[in-house]
C-alpha cells in the first residue's frame, strides 16, 4: 500500500469520510487501496470551503447591513455574520 498525504480533516471532509464508509463501501475501499482516500477528501473539503465562502458572501450582500452598520453595530454586524455561517451555509 502507498503512503498517502496527511491531512486535517475538517467538517466537509470528516462528513465525506462518514459517508463513503457508511453508504459507498467499495468506492472507500478503492480509494483507501489506491491511496487516492485522502486526496479525495482534501479536493472535497477545498470545493465545499469555496462554496461555503460564495455563499456567505452572497448572503451578505442581499443582508440589510449597510457599511455604517458594520461600522456602529458591531455587535448586530457580527450576529448576522453568525447567523449565515450557523445556518449550515
Amino acid at each position: 500500500m502507498n503512503k498517502q498525504e496527511k491531512i486535517v480533516l475538517n467538517k466537509y471532509g470528516r462528513m465525506r469520510l462518514k459517508y463513503l464508509k457508511e453508504h459507498k463501501k467499495a468506492e472507500y475501499t478503492i480509494m483507501l487501496m489506491n491511496a487516492t482516500l485522502n486526496a479525495h477528501l482534501k479536493e472535497i473539503q477545498e470545493m465545499a470551503n469555496i462554496r461555503v465562502r460564495q455563499i456567505i458572501s452572497e448572503l451578505q450582500s442581499k443582508s440589510d447591513l449597510t457599511e455604517d452598520m458594520k461600522n456602529t453595530d458591531v455587535l448586530y454586524s457580527a450576529s448576522k455574520t453568525c447567523n449565515f455561517m450557523l445556518n449550515d451555509v
